[in-house]
């Protein structure tokens, strides 16, 4: 019998013909996955890494307004990118130039190229890997590719059409680092919240960790892990775990005090007392003066003390001469009037004016030395947050609104009259897919989507709350947040054509 089936003649041997045209067709296939699986990580990798590296070559490092306050390790600067330029300020020294700069600042963007293109390369690797293990091998090499496209697509934006100039990941600031790892921590917060696994946890709350010692507006990562943690242990049936959400909240508290420690560590290594870095209080003080108007001077005689209450008028005073107050805005303005006058304001508050009005009067009652001032500085601002915190809270309530929409238009498009609507209805339409695939139960895709949306209203909330909302703070999740969008568009697309 096997003889004859193997000898007969095809005509006659319709099982012979199926699985004849069945290998025919699965062979090709197969070597095509078999190569994907083998080279997509190699050749993915080089590409990341060559983009980057590229550039940083070619544009060697750039110097930005903030640069000189980590290179000099200020009190105002947290301790990671001051001790990451120090490393390599040691190892290269600062005497030769190179592009015009130190030498050390080369081999430093260098490593921050190389950040960058893994964690482009991370966010290819783990959309492969995801659509792979649930079950849709062809469209997985697709899908890595995009999410790598868009990470790459978001630097191009910023060299070349941008007022800027410049990627990030060659620049001397906080971002060449901070946004990488934002990106990292945002894929292992997906690992773990789908399989549970301890290394995955590990990595979220490292990358929290050096995040929170990077820059303190990025205590966002460790926000959103606890909330994507409360919406699946706490909120989901399906998934719901409170020992594990209590375990998770205990662990965040953790890494708050490591990062704590870390902060009185480095000063006190370095300037010999125990202490954080100063200026705490300097975003809460910015608003609530720029808010502020000469009628709230009444505060400091139930709150405060006459000194503070000359203190705050003559700050009042010089800022109402250059207009920079909301009392400035012109009647009947919209939010982006109101937020475009509290960005240009912002600054100028808080370094031009009520930096040098405190020092002097820091420096007329006492003689304290570099630390000691910089310490009584920040107790001084904290004072003044203290009286003005009681300030009528309408104007405060306008500009955080206006700091609100312009953080979430910031987040996905760019500001501009025209453009903005667009950027709203981004959203929507990103909900609107959300919800569908939450109803058709596409659970890998949701959460993928979840962690990308909701680091961009953490982040617009904090930004919102702290400073005036720029590309340099809101562009964090922007990669990830098209990622989903496209795939969300596929995948219901791709149920509908079915």
């Amino acid at each position: 019998m096997l003889l004859r089936f193997i000898f007969v003649k095809k005509q006659d041997n319709p099982c012979y013909d199926k699985y004849q045209n069945s290998d025919r067709k699965e062979i090709p296939e197969m070597k095509i996955r078999q190569f994907c699986n083998r080279y997509f990580r190699q050749l993915s990798l080089a590409a990341c890494m060559l983009f980057y590296l590229i550039f940083a070559v070619i544009d060697g490092p750039v110097w930005c307004r903030d640069s000189n306050s980590y290179a000099t390790m200020e009190f105002s600067r947290e301790p990671l990118y001051p001790l990451y330029l120090a490393f390599f300020r040691r190892i290269f020294g600062s005497q030769t130039q190179l592009y015009g700069q130190p030498l050390y600042l080369f081999p430093a963007i260098l490593g921050q190229s190389i950040l960058w293109g893994y964690a482009a390369w991370s966010v290819g690797r783990f959309l492969y890997e995801a659509y792979d293990r649930e079950g849709h091998e062809k469209r997985a090499p697709a899908a890595g590719t995009l999410g790598i496209l868009l990470q790459l697509a978001v630097p191009l934006l910023n060299r070349f059409a941008a007022i800027r100039g410049s990627m990030y990941s060659e620049c001397i600031m906080t971002e060449s680092l901070a946004m990488p790892l934002y990106v990292l921590l945002s894929l292992q917060l997906c690992r773990w919240i789908r399989d549970h696994r301890r290394s995955s946890l590990i990595l979220v709350l490292t990358d929290a960790f050096l995040l929170i010692s990077i820059r303190k507006q990025m205590a966002i990562g460790l926000i959103l892990f606890l909330c994507i943690s409360c919406l699946y242990d706490v909120f989901r049936k399906k998934n719901r775990n409170l020992k594990r959400f209590l375990y998770s909240v205990l662990l965040s508290v953790l890494v708050l005090l490591a990062a704590k420690g870390l902060d009185y560590s480095y000063n006190y290594l370095l300037r010999g007392v125990w202490m954080e870095h100063t200026g705490n209080s300097k975003a809460a003080l910015c608003t609530l003066l720029f808010s502020a108007d000469e009628s709230d001077a009444a505060l400091f005689d139930t709150y405060g003390t006459p000194e503070e209450k000359a203190l705050f008028e003559e700050i009042i005073r010089q800022a109402g001469d250059q207009q920079l107050l909301i009392g400035d805005v012109p009647e009947g303005a919209d939010w982006m009037v109101l937020a475009e006058h509290y960005a240009d304001s912002y600054d100028v508050i808080g370094f031009d004016i009520a930096q040098p009005v405190i020092r002097d009067y820091v420096t007329s009652h006492e003689t304290l030395d570099a630390v000691h001032q910089e310490l009584k500085m920040d107790e001084v601002s904290e004072e003044l947050v203290q009286v003005l915190q009681h300030q009528d809270k309408k104007d405060l309530i306008r500009v955080y609104g206006a700091n609100l929409i312009k953080g979430l238009i910031c987040s996905d498009a760019r500001v501009m009259r025209g453009l903005n609507e667009i950027g709203l209805v981004i959203y929507v339409l990103f909900l609107i897919l959300y919800g569908i695939l939450m109803h058709r139960k596409e659970e890998g895709l949701c959460l993928f989507a979840e962690v990308s949306l909701g680091g961009i209203l953490i982040n617009t909330v904090v930004v919102g709350a702290l400073i005036f909302p720029q590309p340099r703070y809101m562009t964090y999740g922007m990669g990830l947040f098209y990622t989903a969008l496209i795939l969300m568009m596929e995948g219901v697309c791709r149920k509908r054509c079915r």
